[in-house]
């Protein structure tokens, strides 16, 4: 009959500072098949908003699954998230 449809909403906008880590390969996370995988830390400010890794991304019209939370040691003022590129920001027509 109906099947399920996946939505996000926005939590919040806010300035980053993106840091490109890698663009390579990955077999963990698609069932021991080689992948490409782009690797981004996104540091923002603590009080932008709450962010968890069940939360993602949406940069420069890519998507980016958050994979950890990381509270930086100066006063937790900034957070470091430490994401991959999952595929493109699609908007509603």
């Amino acid at each position: 009959m109906g099947g399920t449809v996946e939505t996000w909403a926005d939590k919040f906008t806010s300035w980053a500072n993106v840091k490109f880590m890698t663009v390579g390969s990955d077999e963990k996370y698609r069932s021991e098949q080689v992948t490409n995988r782009t690797s981004v830390q996104f540091f923002l400010r603590k009080e932008s908003g709450t962010v968890s890794t069940a939360d993602r991304v949406v940069f420069d019209g890519l998507i980016y699954e958050v994979d950890a939370v990381v509270p930086t040691g100066d006063r937790l003022c900034f957070q470091i998230l430490e994401c991959y590129q999952m595929g493109e920001h699609k908007t509603a027509a």
